[in-house]
């Protein structure tokens, strides 16, 4: 999101880094999140004396975590993070909320960024996006056809 070069560029500035206030363009750059027919990936770099480190993370769709994601709202998905921020007014822009694993799932996730456990339930927040919903969809339309791909051959062999 263009407002999340905004933000940096204020973090830049509170934290009296020169280095980072000369590169925030490149870190902004760098961040994204993807959709792809098997993952979903992203990367959300971090400055540290005067270099980026890209931060890279990838969540295949048959991980627990994946099977609920929704643009996070003023304390929605209900039972996620029960918070305004980071979301309260999009100031750094849409976030993403992966939470469909719970504290008993066999195939526990954990994931950089903003997460935690509520009502048994953990999530993971996806911040300073655009076009979430787009995403979200994206998301959900990949996840489902690669879930039924992984499927057809147990279908096929029980037949």
């Amino acid at each position: 999101a263009e407002s999340y070069l905004t933000c940096l560029k204020i973090v830049a500035c509170l934290r009296c880094d020169i280095c980072m206030c000369m590169q925030v363009r490149k870190i902004w750059q760098s961040t994204y999140v993807t959709a792809w027919e098997n993952k979903l990936e992203f990367n959300y770099p971090d400055f540290v004396c005067c270099c980026m480190i890209d931060q890279v993370g990838v969540i295949y769709y048959d991980r627990d975590i994946i099977k609920k994601v929704d643009k996070a709202g003023c304390c929605k998905p209900c039972g996620t993070h029960n918070s305004p921020c980071p979301t309260c007014f999009d100031i750094c822009g849409e976030a993403l909320v992966l939470y469909g694993q719970t504290c008993c799932s066999t195939n526990l996730s954990i994931l950089p960024g903003m997460s935690g456990v509520c009502f048994c339930r953990t999530y993971t927040i996806l911040p300073n996006l655009s076009g979430v919903e787009n995403l979200k969809n994206a998301i959900d339309t990949a996840r489902d056809n690669a879930l039924a791909r992984c499927n057809r051959p147990l279908q096929g062999a029980l037949q």
